[in-house]
């Protein structure tokens, strides 16, 4: 079904399928079954969306800034008769990032980040990170609710990591970076895990 549906998405959009998706989605699966995870919500959409709407016991709540992509995505799961909820919220500069702008509230023992994204300017915006690209501030949003969900994965976004681990909150979490994280900081012992995702683990 996987197969199918990324044949559809890169029919309909033209996007590359991840080289690493089996690694990725072994990771998701891992964490939901190990900390026993009914809710997600999940910030941006693709193949993750097909994947967390298929898991037995999950219900997933999706955000998503691109009305036509998500028009593309919403039709291609219809087309599975998969049950979805995938919501729109607009995006809007923060910090040294971005973020949503609508965020329903919600309590997710998943946070799932993989967006939004910054649409570039004719003037490539470089920004006071490590990296000098955006970061996702969702989190705030959560955090600022006092939701502190289980577990948060970060697929790429490393600057987003960054900025959590600045966050007053951050010591409510255990770190793991993933295998980018750390080779771009030069961490390269730390490098070997090869994990596919940024993991904060709430302590308690």
């Amino acid at each position: 079904s996987f197969k199918l549906f990324n044949e559809n998405l890169i029919k309909e959009t033209k996007t590359k399928l991840d080289p690493q998706y089996r690694l990725r989605y072994s990771e998701i699966l891992y964490y939901i079954t190990k900390y026993k995870v009914e809710n997600v919500v999940e910030l941006g959409t693709g193949r993750t969306s097909f994947i967390f709407n298929i898991i037995s016991g999950i219900k997933c709540t999706s955000i998503e800034q691109d009305k036509d992509w998500l028009r593309k995505i919403i039709s291609i799961l219809k087309s599975f008769e998969i049950k979805h909820s995938i919501k729109f919220s607009n995006v809007v500069n923060y910090k040294n990032g971005i973020r949503f702008s609508n965020l329903p509230l919600l309590n997710p023992d998943l946070l799932y980040i993989d967006g939004p994204y910054y649409k570039k300017e004719k003037k490539k915006k470089k920004f006071q990170t490590f990296s000098g690209k955006y970061a996702c501030y969702d989190f705030e949003t959560f955090f600022d609710r006092k939701v502190f969900p289980k577990i948060i994965m970060i697929e790429g976004r490393t600057d987003t990591a960054d900025a959590i681990l600045k966050s007053p909150y951050s010591e409510k979490y255990w770190f793991k970076g993933e295998y980018a994280y750390y080779f771009q900081r030069n961490k390269l012992l730390n490098s070997i895990s090869f994990r596919r995702h940024s993991i904060f683990i709430r302590k308690n």
